[in-house]
């Protein structure tokens, strides 16, 4: 049975790539693509989140969704419905940008949370800009 809402699939701390929860925006986001090896071919920044299309680079076809939540300092990769997370062109993320309505995300992250927490973020590391469970 497939999903029908954007759910958090695995969540990276500011912690889990070598910082403190004091750094700015900019030094977070490149920080964490750097541990991730990976480029940011969209960056959508608003006060509470930032979107990111994140690829390998030299693979347009690598690309996965993540939101950066500014408040709790992580990292959320996104796991959108019916899609191939991590094999996402930027095309593809325009196209699912506004399918998915992740803008209203990057606005309000803790819209990620199901109010009786059933859907808490998963922590642990991952290789490279894909998702990898």
């Amino acid at each position: 049975m497939q999903q029908k809402k954007v759910v958090i699939e695995r969540s990276v701390s500011l912690r889990d790539i070598g910082l403190d929860g004091n750094v700015g925006t900019e030094k977070a986001v490149f920080t964490f693509l750097d541990w991730a090896e990976a480029v940011a071919t969209r960056w959508i920044q608003m006060p509470a989140g930032v979107l990111l299309c994140v690829t390998v680079p030299g693979d347009p076809r690598s690309g996965a969704c993540y939101l950066y939540e500014r408040r709790q300092g992580l990292f959320h990769c996104l796991e959108l419905p019916g899609e191939d997370n991590g094999q996402l062109t930027t095309e593809d993320f325009d196209r699912l940008l506004r399918r998915f309505r992740l803008t209203d995300f990057a606005r309000r992250p803790r819209k990620l949370y199901a109010p009786d927490r059933s859907n808490p973020p998963v922590f642990g590391a991952f290789a490279s800009a894909a998702c990898v469970g």
